[in-house]
């Protein structure tokens, strides 16, 4: 199912409609549900900062979600997945000793094949986006499509604006029987 399209009525398709309303494309599968990247969400290309996007992505779950569909901020992983499936590229990981002596990890992938795959589904190298994956109190993941890596990076407030965005997945529960 990775690479299919799911539709606002719960059916999936191979090809990508003209008239009907697409919820988004599949990146992941288990035996409960599918999870999605959908084309549009709210305004992507805003930036936020790290506690502007929790709320968000919980008052657009509870605007825009049902007990079938709920929406998150992707983690770590997930951004991997969607690279390495939607993006078809490889995603190879490698981790260092950084600050305060600890290990951190972080993924490096072709940019260049991730840019041309991840573009259709509104994914831009312009564009640097949060993960909702926490490595330490002061570190958080970021998606950055334009240098190829999803990195561990210290979130301090320094009184710059954060110029990082926001892209939600959602989780859509396996039942022939509904409407997404």
């Amino acid at each position: 199912m990775i690479g299919k399209f799911i539709l606002k009525d719960g059916s999936i398709v191979d090809i990508l409609p003209k008239t009907k309303k697409v919820l988004g494309v599949i990146f992941n599968e288990t035996k409960e549900a599918y999870f999605i990247l959908p084309f549009e969400d709210i305004n992507s290309h805003h930036s936020y900062d790290l506690e502007e996007i929790m709320d968000i992505a919980k008052s657009y779950n509870q605007a825009h979600g049902n007990r079938y569909l709920q929406w998150h901020v992707p983690s770590f992983k997930e951004w991997n997945m969607i690279i390495s499936r939607l993006g078809k590229t490889d995603v190879i990981g490698s981790e260092e000793i950084a600050g305060c002596d600890r290990m951190t990890e972080w993924t490096e992938f072709d940019k260049d094949v991730a840019t041309e795959n991840l573009k259709k589904f509104g994914l831009t190298p312009e564009t640097t986006y949060w993960s909702s994956t926490i490595e330490y109190d002061d570190d958080v993941y970021i998606f950055d499509l334009g240098m190829g890596v999803v990195e561990a990076y210290p979130v301090f407030d320094d009184g710059e604006p954060y110029d990082y965005s926001l892209r939600l997945v959602g989780k859509v529960i396996k039942n022939k029987n509904h409407h997404v």
